[in-house]
């Protein structure tokens, strides 16, 4: 069975435990804290300078999620129209030459509706779980690339889900709730940042398309005045000609 997570808030539960944790223990979750800004600052740097191309921002947020959570494989989906559209993937190199995640994966799939609900689904043993026993082909795919536990974490942008990251082990081994804390605010943090990015590029869109329409209103603005310009001396020459016959 996949076991829903809320919304990880590390700092929050650091907090709360401030009281009980001991030396090693605090520098454990100082050093959670700190790969996790580093991850996110990492994927920030690639926006600055990949702003015009997405795709190694995307690699980048698949690579920090990786390693944060010490897992084999990653990967991460971004909504469109027609489902989850896979857009970056790592996996290790002996799986590479064989095994080839669906390109896109339908909004109706079980797989597909599984992180509808917005919060993170770990599936400890994907071979004891209902979808893959019911032979469903995403669920049975993940498990012939070798992954045996994984986690699915969607990727929020104002109440709205743009995409998932969906990480696996190549052994029985379940994410603690310190990993699952990190990814959930990882991926918060990397979806707030294409948020941004998205909204920079429709603000583009708009203001070319404002540009656009200002130079054909420019244009026929100038039309007209070339026309009138040329139709006043034609009229004036045509009136003193007909004057001039009549004459």
């Amino acid at each position: 069975m996949a076991t829903p997570v809320g919304p990880g808030r590390h700092a929050a539960r650091l907090r709360s435990r401030l009281s009980t944790l001991s030396r090693a223990d605090l520098e454990a979750q100082v050093t959670e804290l700190l790969a996790q800004q580093s991850a996110i600052s990492e994927v920030l740097r690639t926006i600055a300078n990949s702003p015009n191309d997405l795709q190694p921002v995307f690699d980048t947020i698949v690579a920090n999620a990786t390693r944060l959570c010490r897992s084999e494989g990653a990967i991460l989906r971004m909504v469109d129209e027609e489902g989850l559209l896979l857009v970056s993937l790592k996996q290790p190199p002996e799986l590479a030459a064989s095994y080839s995640p669906p390109l896109r994966v339908d909004h109706n799939s079980p797989i597909g509706r599984l992180p509808a609900h917005k919060s993170t689904v770990h599936i400890p043993n994907l071979g004891e779980h209902e979808l893959f026993r019911a032979g469903d082909p995403t669920m049975l795919s993940l498990f012939k690339g070798g992954l045996r536990t994984v986690i699915i974490v969607p990727m929020v942008d104002e109440d709205e889900m743009i995409g998932i990251i969906s990480l696996g082990r190549q052994r029985i081994e379940p994410f603690t709730e310190e990993e699952i804390d990190l990814i959930t605010d990882f991926a918060a943090e990397a979806a707030i940042a294409l948020g941004i990015i998205r909204r920079e590029r429709d603000l583009r869109e708009v203001q070319m398309e404002l540009a656009r329409a200002n130079r054909i209103a420019t244009m026929g603005q100038l039309s007209s005045s070339i026309a009138h310009e040329v139709i006043q001396p034609i009229a004036a020459a045509r009136t003193n000609a007909r004057a001039a016959l009549r004459f």
